[in-house]
């Protein structure tokens, strides 16, 4: 059975995880900047805010503030169009019909794919995946499942931790020496300095004893982080037996405040994961 991925209506922060089928180390540099480029354009198309990700050789992170869609107007739905189809000169052709015709339900159609985490994680992957199997001349599944997303409580304190901890993936990688030398992270291909966690970032960097320099498995498959009260709260959406209960293994996080971090892990997932 295919877990249910937890959505709340209401604005809401996710860190999502997709990882190469068998672990296989296929995003190159070549891949990696394809992957940032379609980062940034999809979640330009369905209306979500990137706070930080970081792409690796076989998995990449995103942390995405997700809002509900307000009454986009007819301007802001067709720039969104041709912002990912202006090489698709066949839909661009039909696209134009519908407006001039005013076809409800095409434009509807396409605004139903927007402001929704599941919608962004599958308009992305769908669009690299045949750009990376050509690439490697290779065919078939290129993704190990669709994707998982743990539900972050929006907070100033724990959306930068997570999103220091996610830039600082390279580093525990033993990739580089910092995360701004990576340039696949927030921190390397923004600059760094001008990041809403940039100072967290950089109180974890030099404190050689904070625990973002080791991985914690909670902040990638727990369910929800955030203080008790947010996790239990929201563990109600989840549909009967992936609901969080009270002996569902409530984790707080290793030398970081457990008033302040509290997962609801999988106990069944011990391995540790970047």
């Amino acid at each position: 059975m295919r877990t249910p991925r937890l959505k709340i209506k209401e604005s809401a922060v996710y860190h999502c995880t997709s990882r190469i089928l068998e672990d296989r180390r296929l995003l190159d540099d070549t891949c990696k900047d394809h992957v940032r480029d379609n980062i940034y354009k999809w979640a330009d198309f369905c209306g979500v805010q990137i706070l930080a990700f970081c792409i690796l050789d076989d998995h990449h992170h995103i942390l995405v503030r997700v809002k509900p869609q307000p009454d986009l107007g007819f301007k802001e739905i067709d720039r969104r169009f041709r912002l990912v189809n202006s090489h698709l000169p066949n839909k661009l052709e039909s696209w134009e019909k519908a407006l001039v015709n005013k076809d409800s339900e095409t434009i509807n159609s396409l605004t139903l794919r927007m402001g929704d985490v599941s919608q962004f994680l599958k308009e992305l992957k769908q669009s690299i995946t045949p750009w990376i199997n050509a690439y490697h001349k290779r065919r078939g599944p290129l993704w190990f499942h669709r994707f998982n997303s743990v539900l972050i409580e929006d907070q100033p304190e724990i959306t930068n931790t997570i999103a220091a901890y996610i830039d600082m993936n390279p580093m525990r990688a033993g990739l580089v020496k910092k995360p701004s030398s990576f340039s696949w992270c927030t921190s390397g291909h923004s600059g760094g300095s001008f990041l809403e966690h940039n100072l967290i970032l950089q109180n974890h960097l030099t404190n050689q004893s904070s625990p973002l320099h080791h991985r914690i498995s909670a902040f990638t498959l727990g369910k929800i982080i955030g203080t008790p009260g947010f996790v239990l709260e929201k563990g109600k959406v989840l549909p009967g037996k992936y609901r969080p209960g009270k002996r569902n293994y409530a984790v707080p996080v290793p030398r970081l405040d457990p008033s302040l971090f509290t997962s609801h892990a999988n106990p069944r997932l011990h391995r540790e994961v970047a």
